[in-house]
């Protein structure tokens, strides 16, 4: 099972539900389909990137030398080999953790760049391996436990994608999900070229401002982001001193 490391998420359906009633005419002839618009609200976040993105920690044991990929996840942080097999709650000061080495060959979209430098010193002469060959992950040893730290969607209850509770995000996807939904009506003649040129200036800017949200974060988010990369220095460090010794 994967726990959650930060809160504050909203549930992709409710904002859905917003779009629908703000455009009752265009959802009276051209209803907008609920599954299209998670779909898109989803394709959304990702073209936002890893920022907008949750991190969890997943653990799993092996069978077979494999096991499926989390179905949320979006990008690998690292994964470990684990000694404590009732682990429930991962303390990368106290837990028994070896890192693992990517033996994929071309650098899969689902890793991180650390996750495929296989140069790294304390990485470069380590035995056990994985590789990503969808809808699992592949290793050389099996029967044994592993963590993997990773980004991934929020889900809610019902399992459904949830976005983070932030004003320009939740903008871009409404502004999103509109532009996908009213290219029906454009093409039938139902709304203008002129106001759907509008609709796709506004997706776009809505798009590039919830984008600079993350990229140029307020001091509280860089205090967060230097405390984030911190851990994540610790976790390397700590893997490495475990290895050697």
């Amino acid at each position: 099972m994967a726990e959650r490391i930060l809160n504050d998420y909203i549930p992709l359906v409710d904002l859905i539900n917003d779009i629908v009633g703000q455009y009752p005419r265009i959802n009276e002839n051209f209803p907008l389909d609920k599954s299209n618009a998670l779909e898109w609200g989803t394709d959304c976040m990702r073209l936002l990137g890893a920022g907008i993105f949750q991190e969890f920690v997943y653990h799993a044991k092996i069978k077979d030398n494999k096991i499926k990929i989390p179905d949320n996840l979006y990008l690998i942080e690292g994964i470990y080999r684990s000694l404590d097999c009732n682990i429930q709650q991962v303390s990368w000061q106290n837990s028994h953790l070896y890192p693992l080495k990517y033996a994929g060959g071309i650098k899969s979209n689902m890793l991180c760049n650390d996750c495929c430098n296989t140069d790294i010193s304390y990485i470069k002469d380590v035995r056990d391996t994985f590789s990503i060959n969808k809808p699992n992950i592949i290793f050389n040893f099996t029967d044994e436990y592993v963590v993997i730290d990773y980004y991934g969607f929020v889900t809610d209850e019902n399992g459904l994608y949830s976005y983070p509770d932030n004003p320009t995000v939740k903008q871009a996807i409404i502004d999103y999900i509109v532009c996908k939904w009213f290219y029906e009506p454009y093409i039938m003649g139902d709304i203008d070229q002129n106001r759907y040129v509008e609709i796709e200036r506004k997706k776009i800017e809505s798009f590039n401002r919830a984008k600079a949200d993350f990229i140029i974060p307020n001091v509280t988010e860089s205090r967060m982001i230097i405390e984030h990369n911190q851990n994540r220095y610790n976790k390397f460090n700590l893997r490495r001193f475990r290895y050697m010794t």
